[in-house]
């Protein structure tokens, strides 16, 4: 049944009245706006609530919901994210009651003999799928645990997962507690939303870091530098991102034309904190001179009041501007109404202030918020640029002791310990313990793949081990069975063999030995050459000469000459 208040409020943007109500036990807005209607279910549910072994799983449950509703991509959809996923509709009023009544009911009783086919779709899906610089901050910040997941494959995909294990999953996220609607219209006659009772599931914690202190850096891809804060919610925020933005275009594309298109982006990720995302390309050779700017750009705009380079009135005067030019456009009223649909998802409380009223002294407190939690990917050979930066932590796991096996034909070692796994190589250790373990990737010819919660990952080939059997063995009664994933099996040709055992170059022949002797040597070469075709040729010529029973010098000495100009004519043919 469907309830609306008789109340309404501003939208966030000072634009059309926002209604609220429910509708089923779930929390409904909605305002009047012109055109077709247009409804999103939206559950607080995403890919950063799930484990590595259950990694792809919510991606999964929104492709079942939406099994056998419409044509995909048509006038419907439906999106996972981050902390969210996203059912939408646009269309008639009954067009609105069918999709919604559609996937909510799919939602509580999943069409679980579709999943193995959706699984393959999935897997078609992510083969287009390519890494990003926002992945790779994020697993650096967050190891393979919650927000660090978005850069890992959907392992738990890798088999069809048990469907009553789906089943509970969804039940525990696609509940009344946990989802909001909103619709561009009043609530059309019929609405009805058969979602299971449930309470709402808070986000993880966007603050933690596996990285050690910040701010750090970290090193990435040549042509690109980028830099992620934690920021709190509220209009300083997309202040902050709106003049972050101005002054590296100023800076990086027009004063030093070292780079084509600088961003800065936010975007909220719990109901008290956002990413602040600082991001650029960088042209060839002069990598250096974009990425000092862009790392201490928000040191320059938290600087105190008439600094060099902090924020200003008229900084802020603009991030006004743009505001109030935002709210007049004609569909202003559809972020008004997705951010306060956010805010009531992520259970933020709402700013009461508008965003023509934050302040320059509030955006550069924001600026030093977000110095202080930075943490960067700059291009190889590229060190600190501030005294307070330092390299971020790349392991963080302490070594065990146990068990030592060597590596085949490699100075390479392994250690087992029921407390973990241990593996030196040049010199350096690294770490996947019990108690921190995020999952075991195997497959059924031995592998192992041990990913440590901070994002440390470890492979096992037994072929290529001392006692790889023994080894495998020991990795499988230290790590808890529910953290293995199994993977697809591997072709004969992709399993690893030994340095000593893999087959060499072929040998070369005595032509070739020679041929490669001769080009290190050139000089020398010719020299032996001339020599031995003098021999051959000039002694028997000279022999017939002074005997008489030769050609006459006048024919033989050219012909001796001919013969040696051929021999260095042919050496330098064939060299």
């Amino acid at each position: 049944m469907t309830a609306v208040d008789a109340a309404a409020t501003p939208g966030p943007g000072g634009t059309r009245p926002v209604h609220r109500g429910e509708v089923d036990g779930v929390p409904l807005l909605w305002c009047d706006a012109p055109g077709p209607l247009r409804a999103h279910l939206m559950l607080r549910a995403g890919w950063a609530d799930e484990t590595l072994p259950t990694r792809g799983w919510t991606h999964l449950v929104e492709h079942l919901a939406l099994a056998g509703v419409g044509r995909p991509g048509e006038h419907s959809n439906g999106r996972t994210g981050t902390t969210v996923t996203d059912f939408h509709v646009e269309g008639g009023p009954d067009d609105v009651v069918a999709f919604l009544g559609a996937v909510t009911r799919n939602l509580s009783d999943l069409p679980v003999a579709r999943l193995r086919d959706e699984v393959g779709v999935l897997h078609a899906e992510q083969a287009r799928r390519g890494g990003s610089t926002m992945d790779r901050l994020l697993s650096w910040r967050y190891g393979a645990t919650d927000y660090g997941l978005g850069g890992m494959d959907e392992v738990g995909l890798s088999t069809p997962p048990p469907a009553d294990a789906l089943r509970h999953w969804a039940a525990r996220r696609a509940a009344r507690g946990n989802a909001v609607v909103w619709l561009s219209g009043p609530p059309p006659a019929g609405l009805r939303l058969h979602l299971a009772d449930g309470e709402h599931v808070a986000p993880p914690d966007p603050n933690r870091c596996v990285a050690g202190a910040l701010p750090a850096w970290f090193t990435d891809h040549d042509d690109l530098a980028a830099a992620l804060a934690v920021v709190p919610r509220g209009w300083a925020s997309p202040a902050l991102r709106h003049v972050a933005q101005a002054r590296l275009v100023d800076r990086l594309r027009v004063d030093l034309a070292v780079a084509y298109s600088p961003v800065a982006d936010y975007s909220p990720v719990s109901g008290g904190e956002g990413w602040l995302l600082l991001h650029t390309d960088l042209v060839g050779g002069r990598q250096s001179e974009g990425v000092g700017p862009l790392l201490r750009l928000l040191d320059e705009l938290g600087g105190d009041e008439g600094a060099p380079g902090a924020v200003t009135d008229a900084d802020v005067a603009g991030f006004h501007d743009a505001a109030r030019r935002q709210a007049a456009e004609p569909y202003a009223w559809a972020s008004d109404l997705a951010r306060a649909s956010w805010d009531t998802l992520l259970r933020h409380v709402g700013d009461t202030a508008a965003p023509t009223d934050v302040t320059a002294a509030e955006v550069r407190a924001r600026a030093r918020e977000a110095a202080a939690s930075l943490l960067a990917a700059v291009p190889r050979g590229l060190g600190t640029y501030r005294g307070r930066w330092v390299p971020a932590l790349a392991t963080t796991a302490d070594p065990v002791q146990g068990t030592v096996r060597r590596a085949l034909g490699t100075t390479e070692t392994v250690v087992t310990s029921p407390d973990g796994v241990s593996r030196t190589t040049e010199g350096t250790t690294w770490t996947v313990r019990r108690d921190a373990v995020a999952g075991v990737l195997h497959r059924p010819d031995g592998q192992r793949v041990l990913v440590g919660a901070d994002g440390v990952q470890l492979l096992v080939e037994p072929t290529v081990w001392e006692d790889g059997a023994g080894l495998v063995r020991d990795v499988d009664r230290t790590f808890p069975a529910d953290r293995f994933v199994a993977m697809a099996p591997r072709a004969p040709g992709q399993v690893p063999v030994p340095l000593s055992t893999a087959p060499g170059p072929p040998r070369p022949t005595r032509t070739e030995v020679l041929d490669r002797w001769v080009l290190r040597h050139r000089r020398l070469a010719l020299v032996l050459w001339l020599l031995l075709v003098m021999l051959v040729l000039g002694g028997p010529a000279a022999f017939l000469v002074v005997g008489g029973g030769g050609p006459p010098p006048t024919v033989a000495v050219p012909l001796f000459w001919g013969a040696v100009y051929g021999a260095i004519w042919s050496f330098r043919r064939r060299y």
